[in-house]
């Protein structure tokens, strides 16, 4: 495995908990260091990830997870275990 899929890999895994945390978060106004830190990292997995198109795998992911209502349940979860 060459370094940059490695770490393609760290930085998509990495954006895609922010991706789903941002998403959690726009429903309470969204936070902007959330939004920035998420759009770079994408930016990052799409650069080091050989090219490949990370950006749209993720975005298709968080849709899916944002429509089906698991991301609202599972920042519920969080916000009731941490609050």
């Amino acid at each position: 495995m060459s370094p940059e899929f490695f770490w393609g890999l760290i930085f998509l895994g990495i954006s895609f908990w922010l991706g789903t945390l941002w998403v959690a978060t726009r429903a309470e106004g969204g936070r902007l260091w959330v939004t920035v830190v998420f759009l770079y990292l994408l930016w990052g997995a799409f650069s080091l990830g050989g090219g490949w198109p990370l950006g749209y795998i993720i975005a298709a992911f968080v849709g899916r997870a944002h429509e089906a209502g698991a991301v609202e349940r599972s920042s519920d979860r969080f916000r009731d275990r941490f609050s």
